[in-house]
């Protein structure tokens, strides 16, 4: 998919037997960007100045500043209030001086599919964003067997280079850092949580948190999944959502994509928790209305393993980016970990 070779396609090229291929949605929302660029007249920003990543300075200077205010503050764990003030410290008079409206997009993306680029092209579009950065993540306490975050940038970078998508998507290896940084020992890893959900909720903050603070005049989206939004209740997800994402030095706002036709249920997982309410009422969370493609992870990474050319009859091709397919088949490392993956998922 190279620029200027994208094509408006209709309907019934969308959703060929009635179902949506990945790559012709994702051709489609291209599409609709480049229609939306030749007739804009706002200068169109350099993302290359956005700041993705921290530098071995910084990265020091960030701890060092979390562990003298939580020695001031006497507290054990950190906090959303404690990291502004040490990533504003970290970064100094290093910020970027970009002015635009950014999309944030966290996720596993193990493999990075259709799915994860549609979301971020279809909230552009309903945003007007200037650019969305992907943010894979560290190894998760639900996803321990996840392959190594470096390598998963590496296929986003894939899946984003030389193409139509790099105008728009770029990456960003800060939850990566910021997870290695408080990993350096036992004592620093404490400082994030007394267990694994915890300290990975809080390495995510603060990774976000240097984010925003490194680029104080971009305006925020944080593009996620239905499934998300309706279990940050449940999750106690408060210090995210409120004191974080919608804090004033912040104030991002919450768009989300419906998954697997399952919308966000307001009765039973927003009404019942009074700070979840609030910011629903508020208009803190959006429901995208555009298409995006439900390509499930572990059904490609079953069909890989198993040396299958298609997940639930669509061509593997349709299903993530043709880039990203050659370099998992060609990479031993990473099918021997999926095949572990599949072994135990199928075992369970």
């Amino acid at each position: 998919m190279k620029p200027g070779e994208l094509r408006k396609i209709e309907s019934e090229q969308v959703f060929p037997g009635g179902r949506a291929t990945g790559r012709a949605i994702v051709e489609s929302l291209m599409y609709k960007l480049e229609e939306r660029a030749a007739t804009q007249t706002r200068k169109k920003q350099d993302a290359s100045i956005i700041h993705t990543a921290m530098t071995e300075a910084q990265t020091s200077r960030y701890m060092q500043a979390i562990l003298h205010n939580m020695s001031s503050a006497e507290l054990k764990v950190v906090t959303p209030d404690l990291l502004f003030d040490a990533a504003d410290k970290a970064i100094a008079n290093e910020v970027s001086i970009i002015e635009a409206h950014v999309g944030l997009q966290p996720g596993t993306m193990n493999p990075v599919h259709n799915g994860h680029i549609s979301v971020a092209l279809a909230g552009i579009l309903v945003n007007e964003l200037d650019t969305v950065l992907l943010a894979t993540g560290a190894t998760v306490p639900d996803k321990p067997k996840s392959v190594d975050p470096t390598i998963r940038n590496e296929m986003l970078r894939i899946a984003t280079r030389g193409n139509a998508l790099s105008e728009w998507l770029h990456v960003t290896p800060v939850r990566q850092q910021v997870a290695e940084m408080f990993s350096v020992n036992s004592q620093l890893l404490l400082l994030a949580g007394d267990t694994e959900t915890v300290r990975r909720s809080n390495m995510d903050i603060a990774a976000f948190i240097w984010l925003f603070s490194a680029n104080p005049k971009v305006r925020w989206t944080y593009l996620v999944g239905s499934d998300k939004v309706a279990r940050y209740g449940r999750l106690e997800e408060y210090d995210l959502i409120v004191r974080t994402l919608a804090d004033r030095r912040v104030n991002a706002r919450v768009l989300y994509s419906v998954r697997d036709g399952e919308d966000v249920d307001v009765t039973n997982h927003i009404a019942p928790y009074d700070w979840m309410f609030e910011k629903w009422q508020s208009g803190f969370f959006k429901r995208s209305p555009l298409l995006t493609c439900p390509v499930s992870a572990r059904k490609i990474k079953t069909a890989l393993v198993k040396g299958r050319d298609h997940v639930d009859g669509l061509p593997l091709n349709e299903c993530l980016p043709e880039e990203v397919l050659t370099y998992i088949r060609t990479h031993k490392t990473l099918l021997a970990s999926y095949a572990r993956e599949v072994q135990e998922l199928d075992s369970a």
